[in-house]
């Protein structure tokens, strides 16, 4: 996962991980349904919810 430098510090009601400044954008990689590697680049909300569901699979990175 790739993060952009630049933050944005918002509340996200998470009791597990409070208070974290998440960057704005993000590159990751996956796999589709078809199992075909992608790389796509989320920005805004999208990427905050991004961050914080992965925080939750135990790969936390403050």
């Amino acid at each position: 996962m790739e993060r952009s430098a630049e933050t944005r510090q918002d509340e996200e009601g998470c009791l597990s991980i409070p208070n974290l400044s998440r960057n704005r954008t993000i590159t990751i990689e996956y796999f589709n349904k078809d199992f075909k590697k992608q790389i796509k680049t989320f920005g805004g909300t999208t990427a905050r919810m991004i961050q914080h569901e992965y925080d939750h699979t135990g790969n936390f990175i403050p």
